[in-house]
């Protein structure tokens, strides 16, 4: 059955070579509430609701099941269109690329959200070409065949995709951009989503070589096993893209696989603070491969089987700074500085009539082997006006003389404190 809404659309211009000014009147106003709806279980027997050239188009409590060869739902240059509370379940055909989609906003469709929805045993559970200012959130999406949320390319701006829960997806969780989609994806903001049991990558900004994605931010997502399937997983990818910046996400991968917890390859200006990454038992923490102006900020890695930091191909202007590491197993290559290890302390000179004294001090954990840390000590003025000056820093200890201003012998006790940094 077909439900249709009678407004003329003028479509279909063969005139070649020629020019035409066309009025458009799209559906203003529909609304489908509360609908159940069930396809064939069968391939090639379309989809569930097509909502084309509509303004303020309403789905609530729409439900559906079995669709094969189009999506569930499918937006086509709709404009202030909302979907809420519906659901998809069992696309048909799954392992074909294009079928059995949960949701497709595509063809100029903008200003439009899809909001506490359910998706579950679709390829991929929401997808977007060529979408302007939309957003998805509060969805939760299970089992699809491919990836959970994707913007893949096609010039999709200004979307966000926030407080979605990805789970057990076979591809990855969630995706900005494709390998040869035609434009990059631009201003594009993942935030708050959960990502569990991803058989491939957790997050994965992808573009071809000349066409970048720009402008992503990446924030406070949660990627838990990561891997599950693939070997060769993610658990946050970004390459061929530039301005991408990341904070406070925490990353997981699995027991057998995630040969990566972070890749940043071919990429232009990258800021991440904050970010986790935890339990890559078969590969490496961050791997920065070809990054030029990549900024590393507080980033903890725990529980990787190999190097912590590796560097790979030609880095320019890249510096990692890691709050916490447990292990000292990096690789770094040219164009890159490190300056992971942040060390500090405190202790007391004694001063029996003397006017200075020195002491060596040793570094609770070693610094990386060939890097210099800088070390600004203070003292407390428990006698008088002091000086300190540490004295040839390496990687295991440095040495500090603290002197009386004036050249006074004095008795007594000073107290000091020295912070050491790997720059």
């Amino acid at each position: 059955n077909v439900l249709t809404f009678a407004e003329p659309l003028l479509e279909d211009y063969t005139t070649a070579a020629s020019s035409e000014v066309c009025v458009l009147t799209p559906i203003i106003g529909a609304a489908l509430h509360n609908v159940a709806l069930e396809g064939l279980n069968a391939t090639n027997k379309g989809g569930l609701i097509k909502a084309l050239y509509a303004v303020d188009l309403m789905l609530d409590e729409v439900h559906g099941q079995y669709f094969s060869d189009q999506a569930a739902f499918s937006f086509g240059t709709c404009l202030n269109s909302t979907m809420q509370f519906c659901s998809a379940k069992d696309g048909v055909n799954m392992s074909t690329s294009g079928y059995g989609y949960g949701l497709v906003f595509d063809e100029a469709t903008a200003f439009s959200k899809v909001i506490d929805s359910y998706f579950e045993n679709v390829r991929e559970c929401m997808f977007t070409n060529r979408t302007r200012h939309s957003k998805f959130s509060r969805n939760v999406c299970v089992n699809s065949y491919d990836s959970g949320f994707n913007t893949h390319g096609a010039f999709v701006t200004n979307c966000e995709a926030e407080d979605n829960k990805i789970v057990s997806p076979r591809g990855a969780g969630l995706v900005i951009g494709y390998g040869t989609h035609t434009a990059g994806d631009v201003g594009i903001s993942y935030k708050r989503n959960r990502i569990y049991n991803a058989g491939a990558s957790g997050i994965y900004i992808n573009a071809p070589v000349a066409l970048p994605n720009d402008r992503i931010t990446i924030f406070d997502n949660d990627g838990y096993n990561v891997g599950v399937i693939s070997a060769s997983s993610v658990c946050l990818a970004a390459q061929y893209s530039t301005n991408i910046s990341t904070g406070n996400n925490r990353l997981e991968g699995v027991s057998n696989n995630a040969s990566i917890g972070m890749y940043i390859g071919n990429v232009t200006g990258f800021e991440s603070d904050g970010d986790i990454i935890r339990n890559i038992p078969n590969g490496y923490g961050l791997t920065v491969d070809t990054g030029t102006t990549v900024n590393i900020s507080n980033m903890s890695i725990s529980g990787v089987s190999s190097y912590n930091v590796r560097g790979l191909g030609t880095n320019s202007g890249v510096r990692v700074h890691l709050k916490y590491r447990d292990d000292n197993n990096m690789s770094l290559n040219a164009g890159v500085t490190f300056v992971g290890r942040e060390l500090s302390g405190s202790g007391t000179m004694t001063f029996a009539a003397e006017t200075s004294k020195t002491a060596t001090v040793t570094f609770d954990i070693t610094f990386l082997t060939g890097v210099v840390p800088s070390v600004v000590v203070s003292v407390e003025d428990a006698l008088e006006t002091w000086r300190a000056h540490p004295i040839n820093p390496f990687s295991t200890q440095f040495t500090i003389s603290i002197i009386e201003n004036a050249g006074v012998s004095r008795t007594g006790s000073v107290n000091y404190h020295w912070i050491a940094k790997e720059r």
